[in-house]
């Protein structure tokens, strides 16, 4: 019997909140029903729950958990995740209070000397004055965690999507960096690499999953080009051409 993945108020179940997750964790959106995919761009509660639940599973490895008949699998996983997600909220709770708190006013240093009568031998004519307290360093602004980007960024392009197959060519041109549909955090350096390229000038143009440049730069006597700005997480698209061809397109993964 097909899952019914709504509930009586017209929200995702759990069953359907772990599918779409699990959807975008295997780059698979497109197979989801059309309703479920349409109520969560739409349902701002059951897109949220499930960018969450996305989040949390990304790299995670389920194999400790065993073999379960779907639904049942998909549901444990999502409780096992929730409560860990809970456990991290309460932490991060508690962290931000720390932090947030108002540390007690500190005592001021009073330094009692014995009233000055006397002279300084390096400053004559001058009486000597007690040291002032020292000024604490300012405060350093904590960095923010970047938030994961909405599930309409890892919708694939069909254009794009047919360029990859077209392109894909035998002979001495090969690309050895990102593989294709390669995942990259973030964080991480965005190196593009090839091999047995044609002489002269290269051009490589970087997109969005709505075929939007984001990026464009050239190419001279190099078979490897290094993009040291930030993206988005999300799908991408990049292409590398010369003066007359279109050499490569190929797709990877912002997280």
């Amino acid at each position: 019997m097909a899952l019914n993945y709504f509930d009586q108020h017209g929200h995702l179940t759990d069953e359907g909140i772990a599918r779409y997750a699990e959807a975008l964790r295997q780059d698979a959106v497109d197979k989801l029903p059309s309703a479920m995919v349409q109520h969560i761009e739409q349902c701002e509660s059951c897109h949220g729950q499930a960018l969450d639940l996305y989040a949390l599973i990304a790299d995670a490895d389920y194999s400790a958990l065993g073999a379960l008949p779907a639904p049942q699998a998909t549901v444990r996983r999502l409780w096992i995740l929730r409560a860990a997600a809970a456990a991290v909220l309460v932490m991060l709770s508690w962290l931000a209070y720390r932090l947030s708190a108002p540390a007690p006013p500190s005592q001021p240093v009073v330094k009692v000397e014995t009233p000055v009568d006397t002279i300084r031998e390096d400053s004559p004519g001058r009486i000597a004055q007690p040291d002032k307290p020292a000024t604490p360093p300012p405060a350093v602004p904590r960095e923010t965690t970047p938030q994961y980007a909405d599930a309409s960024f890892y919708t694939p392009a069909d254009n794009m999507e047919g360029m990859i197959v077209s392109t894909m060519r035998s002979g001495g041109f090969e690309v050895t960096a990102p593989a294709n549909s390669d995942t990259i955090a973030r964080t991480e350096a965005l190196r593009f690499a090839w091999k047995n390229a044609p002489e002269g000038e290269l051009t490589l143009i970087i997109l969005t999953n709505k075929e939007k440049e984001v990026h464009r730069s050239s190419v001279t006597a190099a078979n490897y080009y290094s993009f040291e700005g930030k993206l988005t997480p999300g799908l991408y698209y990049w292409k590398l051409e010369d003066a007359s061809d279109l050499l490569h397109v190929g797709k990877f993964y912002i997280r």
